[in-house]
């Protein structure tokens, strides 16, 4: 399964994996993508998460099956 990074300051669309998914999976991808937005907007109106800007970034990375892949990661 590869891995690939997350870019956080990018939006889904600008994802290095983006263009590399199946029809489907970028489906399944938007209404997750969506959904955790929504989730953690609420979180941050709330005061229930706070984002600290002296934390550094953390190297995010997501695991995608080969069958949702149009190709093997080059």
């Amino acid at each position: 399964m590869p891995k690939f990074k997350i870019d956080l300051n990018k939006g889904l669309y600008d994802q290095p994996y983006w263009k590399l998914l199946k029809p489907e999976a970028k489906l399944r991808a938007i209404e997750s993508w969506k959904a955790c937005d929504e989730m953690l907007d609420k979180l941050i109106a709330t005061g229930e998460v706070v984002i600290d800007p002296t934390i550094q970034e953390q190297r995010m990375t997501v695991k995608i099956p080969t069958n949702q892949l149009t190709k093997e990661k080059i």
